[in-house]
């Protein structure tokens, strides 16, 4: 689960290996492990805390409003690397901080800026897929596998919230008056038709002719 590094005491790479089992260096040089088993990066805000990485990231989205989202990625190094990554960032902390923490962060606000309000929470399994897809193209060129990206909370802010709310409340009212609505039409054509029997039976009955009440369903 580790690749090993070997530098020399000027900071030279020496050897590398992902092979377990026992290796020889010689007594000046010193290593670099890296951990090539699945290993996650959590951003989140909850009761609890903070997630290992850092809060939930805030994020922009259409229209201009705000949302706070909580992530978390699970990536993987390829052995073959490891080199490439000392040589970038020294070692695997480096490469965290310095590459994935920064660009995870900001692929995440490109996507949401993508989605309105009602879109970000709706549209959340689509969101985790495009996110994932972006960092697993960015991330491939450091030798850095996507496992998987899941979201947690989606939490916009609070001006935004009650906004949607009253749009909820008003597109409930309105459908409540449509079933008024549908419901006056529907009393005022009951009294019509049972007003024009009304005055078709005592028209009949003034003609002199006897009629039979039916029930009809």
């Amino acid at each position: 689960g580790e690749a090993v590094v070997v530098k020399s005491f000027t900071g030279k790479i020496v050897n590398s290996t992902p092979d377990a089992g026992m290796h020889v260096k010689a007594p000046w040089d010193s290593t670099v492990t890296f951990n090539i088993r699945n290993q996650p990066i959590a951003m989140y805000s909850n009761a609890g805390g903070e997630g290992a990485d850092g809060a939930a990231l805030s994020v922009p989205l259409k229209g201009g409003a705000n949302a706070s989202v909580s992530i978390t990625i699970a990536y993987s190094i390829n052995s073959a690397s490891v080199e490439s990554i000392y040589n970038q960032f020294k070692d695997q902390q480096g490469l965290k901080d310095t590459a994935l923490k920064p660009q995870l962060r900001n692929i995440v606000r490109n996507e949401t800026a993508k989605l309105a309000p009602l879109e970000v929470k709706e549209k959340r399994a689509q969101l985790g897929t495009n996110i994932l897809t972006a960092l697993a193209a960015e991330w491939a060129k450091y030798g850095v596998v996507v496992d998987q990206v899941n979201l947690g909370d989606i939490t916009l802010d609070q001006a935004t919230e009650q906004a949607i709310s009253k749009v909820i409340t008003a597109q409930q009212e309105v459908e409540q008056a449509r079933a008024n609505l549908s419901k006056a039409k529907i009393t005022a054509e009951v009294t019509k038709t049972e007003a024009k029997a009304q005055a078709d039976s005592d028209q009949i009955m003034r003609c002199g002719a006897q009629t039979t009440e039916v029930e009809v369903t």
